[in-house]
């Protein structure tokens, strides 16, 4: 845009050092032109298809201009940033560096699952918004102050460059997956063991007819059984019939 910039500028000097110039050496023929022109352009607008050939050129014209306008006021993105340094150098870092030094060190922090940062340069500082994906059992507020300090560290310490405001964090928190909620006032610790024992699979509790048909099925390969009787209740049953012959 730069370039564009500087060939419309250029070419719209020379022409008007070229009017200038001629308007100077020659005034009176200047403004018989003008006026020439000026009296076709009146004779013109009578005819429908001039009026609406000369209207379609003012909306186009009008477009370019606002295509223009918005191309020289929007803010441009650098690929660079300008880094402090105390000695005369002028060194510059490129926000890809930048990107990849904080996703490296934030995805070793634990409970982090996946680091998304983005990197708005401004010539002299940038802009730092980071996009993280945390696992259920993470402390989001403890992580939130670590991530803002160690983007500090980073940026300000190590890589020596000037931090635009505050490090902007979208946090994605994952949540407990059905059935392994952590029981209140337990510790993450403790809820881990705990939802491991819940997804554990239970042995089917049997009905009471299924314990008979295995009880039947149990007997039946094992074979008849005989019931005997005591060995005492023989004499019982003698002396009992001596006393009933006696009577």
């Amino acid at each position: 845009m730069n370039v564009f910039n500087r060939i419309a500028m250029i070419v719209a000097i020379l022409l008007g050092l070229a009017v200038l110039g001629v308007t100077l050496a020659r005034p009176l023929d200047a403004l018989q032109v003008a006026r020439g022109e000026i009296g076709l352009f009146e004779e013109s607008l009578f005819s429908n298809e001039f009026y609406y050939a000369f209207a379609a050129a003012c909306v186009v014209a009008g477009l370019v201009l606002l295509v223009l306008l918005w191309l020289e006021v929007r803010r441009p993105r650098y690929r660079m940033v300008r880094i402090k340094s105390s000695g005369g150098g002028d060194a510059r870092l490129s926000i890809e560096s930048v990107a990849q030094n904080l996703e490296y060190r934030i995805d070793e922090l634990p409970g982090v699952r996946k680091v998304r940062p983005r990197i708005i340069s401004r010539g002299s500082d940038v802009e730092v918004a980071i996009a993280l994906d945390t696992s259920p059992t993470v402390n989001v507020p403890a992580l939130t102050a670590q991530i803002s300090d160690l983007c500090q560290e980073i940026i300000q310490g190590q890589l020596g460059l000037k931090l635009r405001g505050k490090v902007r964090l979208n946090i994605h928190h994952e949540p407990y997956p059905r059935g392994m909620a952590p029981v209140p006032g337990a510790s993450a610790q403790s809820a881990a063991p705990l939802a491991r024992a819940q997804e554990w699979p239970r042995a089917p509790i049997a009905s009471a007819g299924s314990r008979r048909a295995a009880s039947a099925a149990t007997a039946a390969e094992v074979g008849p059984t005989f019931e005997t009787e005591p060995a005492d209740a023989a004499p019982a049953e003698g002396t009992a019939s001596e006393g009933s012959n006696a009577r």
